[in-house]
């Protein structure tokens, strides 16, 4: 098969699946697998908020290594940032889940939206328009149109990302077997695809809520600070939240 076929296969499997996820959204939704747009806040109510715990003390010990802050002082910093993080997520939640049912789910991701462009203003240090300093109103405006035009495809994406996930084996988002050999491997590698974009989206909007909080508490920090949060957020993902939620999908499947 040349590969042309082969990419003209792929676009057109997608599409089917983009189109059937609406039928499969009016009757199963939400998909179980939702839950890991903020993999930390399932990891915190999988282990009845060890790894939460675990999650602040590991980050606060980053921040005081990284940006020479007492320890205390550093761990209070982190515990705020990651609960504020998790409201984040609760809000996206929540928000997808009630989306086909309720008022509310528009509500809640249009909070969350607006949050995001203030946490992503304050903390990410691109975008500035400087060359639009002596026009405050457009470099403003501008500011708002990149950020807004970023989450809201952000946003998107996590939506349509979750709908193919759940359509094409809604088994395996429950942990119950992956890869499954029922499919085509190319259906495997697909959904993990779609798995491991969707778990970046929500690493996105924790670094950037968590920043913006850092931001707040720290208004002198080095600038460096947004290199510390992301290695915050990469360790505690990597020796946290991933292990924990990969010993509970393992668990259900024994």
């Amino acid at each position: 098969m040349r590969p042309g076929s082969t990419l003209r296969i792929l676009i057109v499997t997608l599409l089917i699946w983009g189109v059937s996820a609406t039928a499969a959204i009016a009757n199963t939704w939400p998909p179980m697998a939702i839950w890991l747009l903020q993999m930390p806040l399932g990891a915190s109510l999988l282990s009845y908020g060890v790894g939460l715990v675990a999650i602040a003390l590991l980050e606060g010990a980053i921040l005081w290594r990284r940006e020479n802050l007492a320890l205390k002082r550093s761990l209070i910093i982190s515990a705020v940032a990651n609960l504020y993080s998790l409201g984040l997520g609760l809000l996206a939640i929540a928000g997808f889940a009630a989306l086909p049912y309720s008022i509310l789910g528009t509500v809640f991701l249009g909070t969350l939206y607006v949050l995001l462009i203030l946490a992503s203003w304050s903390f990410v240090p691109y975008f500035q328009m400087q060359r639009l300093k002596q026009y405050p109103l457009w470099r403003t405006l501008s500011r708002l149109a990149i950020w807004g035009g970023i989450w809201f495809a952000l946003l998107l994406s996590s939506l349509l990302l979750i709908s193919i996930v759940h359509t094409i084996n809604p088994r395996t988002t429950a942990g119950i077997r992956f890869p499954d050999p029922t499919v085509p491997l190319y259906v495997n590698a697909l959904q993990l695809l779609a798995v491991m974009l969707f778990i970046g989206i929500g690493f996105a909007i924790s670094v950037v809520s968590e920043g913006a909080c850092l931001t707040r508490w720290l208004p002198q920090s080095s600038n460096r600070l947004w290199r510390t949060v992301l290695v915050m957020n990469l360790r505690s993902y990597a020796y946290i939240a991933v292990p924990i939620t990969l010993l509970f999908l393992m668990s259900r499947r024994t």
